[in-house]
């Protein structure tokens, strides 16, 4: 290359495209949204992706740099176990954003886990909804933490404001 060619830049143009083109994979989008799903705070949230691509791209510059300095080459049998590595660690991502997102929408019907409660009481109290009085067995979970009641399982929802 001729001093003041073109080619040095074109170069860096076209790694930063194809690293570009890289990022957006489906792998990489899916790795990113499960750990950024977790956060509620939008700053906190650009950190964390800003700190996972700069990771990322350490990691590339660090062991391209190795590769083409060293003269390396990389056995297909170890890009395989890369890639394998890879996809267990998406599915390892992608099984703790499905118990986050089912975690969430307990807690938004007032579901507690069972394992969650230290005692299970199940009781019925009269009441009426018009047609005369009767009785619903529900179920109520006691946990250490508050003291709060959830109604675990009944035929019909009924919200009640008991206290051990």
């Amino acid at each position: 290359m001729a001093p003041g060619s073109a080619a040095p830049l074109g170069l860096a143009l076209l790694g930063l495209l194809l690293g570009m083109r890289h990022a957006t994979d489906p792998d990489h989008v899916i790795a990113v949204t499960a750990i950024l799903s977790r956060e509620r705070r939008i700053g906190v949230a650009m950190r964390i992706g800003l700190l996972w691509g700069l990771g990322h791209t350490l990691t590339v510059l660090v062991v391209g740099a190795a590769i083409i300095i060293f003269k390396l080459r990389i056995p297909v049998r170890a890009g395989l176990i890369m890639e394998f590595a890879g996809a267990v660690a998406l599915i390892l991502l992608a099984l703790s954003a499905a118990k986050t997102s089912i975690q969430r929408v307990m807690a938004a019907f007032g579901w507690v886990p069972i394992a969650a409660a230290t005692s299970l009481e199940v009781h019925s109290h009269p009441h009426s909804h018009g047609h005369g009085i009767h009785r619903h067995p529900h179920a109520h979970v006691h946990r250490d933490t508050a003291n709060l009641h959830a109604i675990v399982a009944a035929p019909d929802y009924h919200e009640h404001a008991l206290r051990p």
